[in-house]
């Protein structure tokens, strides 16, 4: 009888164990990966023009097949802020309103960008946008809701409140909730509305320097850039009316969505790039201390929190019908309407 053995050594042990644990950090780090880019409810997509509203038009539609110029500037280097702002927008109507003259984009858009105590950030956009959506062949106008000085921010309220300006002022057909602090770098990039609610943006320089390699922290954050249709809209009944500070508002927005079975569309990272201006947190816009009440009641909530009880929490001091955009200028009582959400807060 043939007699083998093997003796295992101290070395043999160690690599053995080495081995594992290398195996064992790979599967973990595929895992994370794999949690960090899907999230139930969002798929990506490459946009493009398909999903416009036609209308009777002796005008031609516009032809988009040379939008092909990608990215305006490179994200890995400086902006060149001070050559935007030097730019100044042709053929912007009072209110910031803009149609191409020689076709017809065949969808209507606002772009509603709630704001507070960045008067830089807001001058780039402006001019910025302005010059992206034109190289597009945009027909759109540019709201920029805002809350009276003194009034702690409440930037989904304030977003509610531009949808409704909004609406009243030109029905469109396209709603896009618009940070004044990112800028879109690939005009492949189209503002427009799909089947679904879209989200613009998939990788922020901000992040990137955060220390996130993909460009974005977790797969279910829909912030920033997000679109919708009206029907889309309403159907989540918007926005919380009771978010009051920094953090929470786009975590519940995406809650809202999927526990209503809506799908998200997401534009691929190699298109859907934005350069942040990194800004130093605002003391007047402290941390949100509700925020984990707030995304635990989210799907309950939305039934009662939202444009449906919107009417009596605010009031409009006023529109102002600026030369790059129309100006909202919002009041409204936090006392109020932390009080009537109460129930959802601590219980």
């Amino acid at each position: 009888m043939l007699n083998i053995s093997l003796r295992v050594t101290p070395t043999f042990k160690k690599c053995g164990l080495v081995l594992i644990l290398i195996i064992s950090g790979l599967w973990w780090f595929s895992l994370l990966r794999r949690r960090s880019s899907e999230a139930r409810g969002i798929f990506l997509i490459r946009p493009n023009i398909t999903g416009t509203v036609n209308r009777k038009s002796n005008v031609t539609s516009c032809d988009y097949s040379d939008i092909s110029t990608g990215a305006l500037f490179d994200v890995s280097k400086r902006f060149p802020k001070d050559f935007i702002l030097r730019h100044r927008p042709r053929d912007v109507l009072p209110g910031g309103m803009y149609a191409p003259s020689d076709c017809d984009p065949g969808e209507r858009i606002a772009i509603i960008i709630p704001y507070r105590d960045r008067e830089l950030h807001l001058k780039v956009i402006l001019n910025y946008l302005h010059m992206f959506l034109q190289i597009q062949k945009r027909n759109y106008r540019i709201f920029v809701s805002e809350m009276v000085p003194g009034t702690k921010f409440n930037k989904a309220l304030l977003m509610n409140v531009g949808f409704l300006t909004a609406e009243a002022a030109g029905n469109y057909d396209c709603y896009i909730f618009h940070d004044v602090d990112l800028l879109p770098v690939d005009v492949r990039n189209i503002y427009t509305c799909g089947d679904h609610p879209r989200h613009l943006i998939s990788f922020s320089t901000k992040y990137v320097e955060e220390g996130h390699p993909t460009g974005w922290p977790y797969a279910w954050l829909i912030g920033g850039a997000l679109a919708f249709r009206a029907e889309h809209f309403r159907s989540v009944n918007g926005y919380s009316n009771g978010i009051f500070g920094w953090g929470g508002e786009d975590d519940d927005m995406y809650y809202r969505l999927t526990s209503r079975g809506m799908l998200i569309e997401r534009v691929h990272p190699t298109i859907g790039q934005y350069y942040v201006f990194v800004h130093k947190h605002d003391r007047g816009n402290p941390k949100n201390k509700f925020k984990k009440r707030i995304l635990a009641t989210s799907a309950e909530r939305s039934k009662v929190d939202g444009l449906s009880s919107i009417a009596d929490k605010y009031s409009i001091v006023a529109i102002e019908t600026l030369t790059l955009y129309t100006r909202i200028l919002v009041n409204c009582s936090e006392e109020r309407i932390l009080e009537q959400m109460r129930p959802y807060l601590y219980g």
